[in-house]
C-alpha cells in the first residue's frame, strides 16, 4: 500500500452525518435505484437483503439501525407519509369550503397559503439551500416539481374569501361554480405534483450502494449521498478507544475545513452486525 492511500478516505452522507471509509475497502459505487434487491426472510434491520452486480450477489446493509437511526427505507416512508397527509389536507380543505357553502355555516380553516401545514413546511424547505439540496439531491427534476407547487397552492387559498364573500351576496351558486373549478384545476395540479414528488423522492432515495471489499468478498453499504474522495492527515485524526462492550461503528473522528467526520471501517461493520444480528452471508 502506498502511504499517499491510507491517507485518503472516501466520504459520504447518512442523512445530516458526514463519514468516511479508506478508499482502500472499496471496490465501486452503484447507484441503487435500478437494482432489484431480494429479501431475506427473518433477516435483521440492518440486512436489506441481495442484488445482483454483474452475476455477483452482494449483500445490501444499511447500516442506520446499527447506529441507532432509523433505516432509509423508515425514514423515506416517513417523509412520503407526510407528503400524503399534506395532498389529503389541501383535499379535505376544499370539501369543507363545499360543505361550509352547501350548510350555509362559517368556515375556519386556514386561508393564508403561508400558515396551513403545507405552507410552512414548503416556505422552509424552499427558503433553506442546504435543506432543499438534502431533500432533492440536487436532482433538478425534482426542485422543479417543487417549485411548481407554489402558484396552484396559493390560487386553492385565494378563493376562500371571494366564495365567503359570495355566499354572504346570496350568490352560493357562484360560489359553488367557483370551487369546482378550482377542484378540477388547482386542486388536479397539485394532486399531480403531489404524485410525482413522492415517486421521484422514492427513486433517490433508493441511495448509493458502496461495494467494500470484506476478506476479499463484497459487502454493499447503503447511503444517501456519496460526497469526494479526500486525503485526511493522521494529525487529523482522533482515534476514539476501543471498549470491550463498545457498540459504536465509529473509529475515530476527524476535522477538515471546520466540518466533523465520523470515521469507520468495513470490519468494525462486519463485527457489529455478527455481535447483534448473526452471520453475514457474505
Amino acid at each position: 500500500m502506498a502511504a499517499s492511500d491510507s491517507n485518503r478516505w472516501i466520504s459520504f452522507r447518512l442523512g445530516e452525518q458526514v463519514f468516511a471509509l479508506p478508499v482502500t475497502q472499496l471496490r465501486e459505487l452503484v447507484p441503487l435505484r435500478n437494482l432489484p434487491v431480494t429479501s431475506i426472510p427473518h433477516s435483521p434491520p440492518a440486512i436489506e437483503g441481495t442484488t445482483l452486480i454483474r452475476d455477483l450477489v452482494v449483500t445490501v446493509v444499511d447500516i442506520r439501525p446499527l447506529m441507532g437511526m432509523p433505516s432509509m427505507r423508515q425514514d423515506t416512508e416517513r417523509v412520503l407519509e407526510m407528503l400524503r397527509q399534506r395532498e389529503q389536507d389541501h383535499i379535505d380543505w376544499l370539501n369543507e369550503l363545499e360543505a361550509s357553502v352547501r350548510e350555509q355555516r362559517e368556515f375556519t380553516l386556514q386561508t393564508d397559503p403561508n400558515l396551513c401545514k403545507f405552507g410552512r413546511w414548503y416556505n422552509q424547505l424552499m427558503g433553506d439551500r442546504e435543506a432543499l439540496s438534502e431533500f432533492t439531491r440536487d436532482n433538478l427534476a425534482l426542485q422543479e416539481i417543487l417549485e411548481r407547487f407554489n402558484l396552484p397552492h396559493r390560487r386553492i387559498h385565494s378563493i376562500a374569501q371571494q366564495v365567503v364573500e359570495l355566499v354572504q351576496q346570496g350568490q352560493a351558486d357562484k360560489a359553488q361554480e367557483i370551487i369546482d373549478a378550482t377542484r378540477a384545476t388547482q386542486l388536479r395540479a397539485m394532486l399531480e405534483l403531489f404524485e410525482s414528488c413522492r415517486e421521484m423522492f422514492a427513486q433517490l432515495r433508493r441511495g448509493i450502494l458502496m461495494i467494500l471489499d470484506y476478506q476479499g468478498e463484497p459487502l454493499g453499504v447503503l447511503v444517501d449521498t456519496v460526497n469526494e474522495v479526500m486525503t485526511i492527515r493522521r494529525e487529523q485524526m482522533e482515534e476514539l478507544p476501543r471498549l470491550a462492550d463498545s457498540t459504536t461503528l465509529v473509529t475515530g473522528l476527524a476535522r477538515c475545513d471546520g466540518r466533523l467526520i465520523q470515521l469507520l471501517s468495513v470490519d468494525r461493520i462486519v463485527e457489529m452486525l455478527h455481535r447483534h444480528e448473526g452471520p453475514v452471508p457474505v
